[in-house]
């Protein structure tokens, strides 16, 4: 089976929700599709059948998943584990920032994947309803 790398959210999409998942139920496995599914590009909508036909409450957590997924996978864009920890501290945090400090190897340039995560950050702030901000250290001094 040949799958386009641009659209690989929308095969996994599909994917998931043809294969059997043990311990999931249809709903869950339709759940777990949809946060494959807007990993990347286009946003969750009500304008998505997919999405629409969720509850309420599976769209908002379809949508926070989804937006943690897209950063994180922002973070990884050269696939070669430059961040190799991440975290967020609440003291750096407020009603309208999350901070999110990144742990680097040592010399590792994360210019590319700061900039894929401050343009899939969009859900995030969607969801989150807070701008995303990113600090970034490596490990010669930790």
């Amino acid at each position: 089976m040949l799958v386009e790398a641009r659209r690989h959210h929308k095969h996994s999409f599909k994917l998931i929700k043809q294969t059997q998942l043990p311990d999931f139920s249809d709903e869950e496995r339709h759940e777990i599709a949809c946060i494959a599914r807007y990993h990347r590009r286009a946003l969750p909508s009500n304008d998505h059948a997919e999405f629409a036909v969720m509850s309420r409450s599976a769209r908002k957590r379809v949508s926070y998943l989804a937006a943690l997924l897209r950063v994180a996978d922002a973070l990884d864009y050269n696939h070669d584990s430059r961040v190799l920890r991440l975290a967020a501290d609440a003291k750096h945090c407020n009603d309208s920032t999350w901070t999110i400090a990144l742990w680097s190897r040592p010399l590792a340039d994360l210019d590319v994947e700061l900039e894929q995560a401050r343009d899939k950050a969009d859900l995030f702030e969607k969801a989150f309803k807070r701008k995303l901000r990113f600090v970034v250290h490596d490990n010669r001094h930790s």
